[in-house]
């Protein structure tokens, strides 16, 4: 799934594109707020209308039509490239792990630097091929979903 806005800045393109590559059961879900003025010149002939799934509350957990959003996906997929977009530690990718989903995030993104280690804690894409092969693949990612629940510690180990 991706929780994403649908905007020129998130390359949602990118996901449409990979959609285009897969087999049905294994394509993203597209949910979230959508710029319509990029949904209409850039995204209209990749099909859209069949992934976007709409937007959800902005509460936790993230449900849409009183379904967790997160709680059955095994990939949460974000190809944002905005510099230092949610402060390295977005709170959707934090719900996404505590939620067992593994990252799936722009490379460009992981290189700004933080928390996210390309193959450790995450894995990373930056074209629809290289997504697609991702979401494809059989790899056992639960060494990469063990360290990136190393991530929630510090959330979750707060003396409030």
């Amino acid at each position: 799934v991706s929780i994403s806005r649908i905007d020129f800045d998130k390359n949602t393109d990118i996901l449409l594109k990979a959609n285009m590559k897969l087999p049905k059961e294994l394509q993203i879900a597209l949910f979230g707020a959508e710029n319509r003025l990029y949904v209409h010149h850039k995204l209209q002939t990749l099909n859209i209308g069949e992934h976007w799934k709409g937007k959800f509350k902005k509460s936790y957990p993230l449900v849409h039509e009183g379904k967790d959003i997160l709680r059955c996906a095994k990939y949460m997929i974000d190809m944002s490239t905005i510099e230092h977009d949610g402060g390295g530690s977005q709170y959707t990718f934090l719900e996404a792990i505590y939620q067992g989903c593994v990252l799936i995030l722009h490379r460009d993104w992981i290189k700004q630097g933080g928390i996210f280690k390309e193959g450790v804690n995450c894995l990373a894409a930056d074209t629809p091929g290289e997504l697609s092969k991702h979401l494809e693949s059989n790899i056992d990612v639960k060494p990469i979903l063990k360290e990136s629940l190393k991530l929630l510690i510090p959330h979750l180990e707060v003396k409030w």
